[in-house]
């Protein structure tokens, strides 16, 4: 039953990912996701991997400065890919 619960916690943290991108033309890096939905980055990050992998968010081109100064990706979801950030 663990398995189940953790299953659709995971299911639902990537459809909150992806719906959040839907709505984001310009896109957002993993650390702006966590901080629009309130959840740990260490959630969230592999919740952006997963729709990486699945061709539903790519690399938009573009890169922001996160909390420690380091440039990370934009992730864009695949119906705005091409939008200038």
């Amino acid at each position: 039953q663990l398995e189940y619960i953790m299953k659709n916690h995971i299911e639902t943290l990537r459809q909150q990912v992806d719906n959040l991108l839907k709505s984001k033309p310009n896109g957002l890096s993993t650390e702006e996701i966590s901080k629009q939905l309130n959840k740990e980055y260490v959630s969230i990050q592999p919740r952006t991997s997963e729709l990486r992998n699945t061709g539903i968010i790519l690399d938009s081109g573009f890169r922001v400065l996160n909390k420690f100064k380091k440039r990370v990706i934009v992730w864009q979801h695949i119906n705005f890919q091409k939008n200038a950030r």
